[in-house]
């Protein structure tokens, strides 16, 4: 992940150096398309589902009693160890096609990350069992799930209409935000480098 992450922001930032360069030696024509909203734009596209673990179809794995998830991942194959859970977290929002995305952001011991969506069946009572035995231990706080995670898995009331609406319109205003924001950000940041183009 480590790797994928240094290579992708590597290039974005010496697309936006290039794209400095350009305006600076007005090589450019009338038509120009900034390189470094470009940039941007595909760099977050890339770097987001890597850090995080978007994963297609998550397997269970058990071997000497622990348990573990593994996905294919942009940056390879990941295994999450659900015994050394440390954090859970909920991300849900409508989707381009009308329907909704609902996700479990898991983190463990080892630094490991993944993206569980809702068509992984039968791996939300995995993620469920993991998180009340960490609960049954002494340390309580060594898993922290929030509120909205436990709705999906039934450690918490459902949600009412209202609140559902809420989570979902906050959602798709994130994933506004992390879609535009590494273009638009790139750009002003070549723009203030570049200074005024005469």
């Amino acid at each position: 992940m480590r790797r994928w992450i240094t290579i992708v922001s590597g290039l974005w930032v010496a697309a936006v150096i290039i794209d400095v360069a350009l305006i600076r030696t007005h090589s450019l024509n009338q038509s120009y398309v900034p390189l470094s909203m470009l940039a941007g734009y595909i760099a977050g596209a890339v770097l987001l589902p890597t850090w995080y673990g978007w994963a297609g179809k998550v397997h269970l794995t058990v071997e000497e009693g622990a348990r573990s998830l593994t996905a294919r991942t942009l940056s390879g194959t990941r295994t999450l160890d659900l015994d050394r859970l440390t954090k859970v977290r909920r991300f849900e929002t409508i989707n381009r096609t009308g329907g909704f995305i609902d996700e479990l952001h898991l983190h463990d011991g080892h630094g490991v990350r993944l993206v569980v969506d809702e068509s992984s069946h039968g791996i939300d009572a995995q993620i469920r069992q993991a998180i009340e035995s960490a609960w049954s231990r002494p340390d309580r706080s060594s898993v922290k799930v929030t509120r909205h995670a436990q709705m999906r898995l039934g450690l918490a009331p459902q949600p009412r209409l209202r609140q559902r609406v809420l989570y979902r319109a906050f959602g798709f205003v994130l994933l506004l935000a992390a879609m535009c924001g590494p273009g638009l950000g790139s750009f002003i940041v070549a723009a203030a480098l570049s200074g005024p183009r005469v």
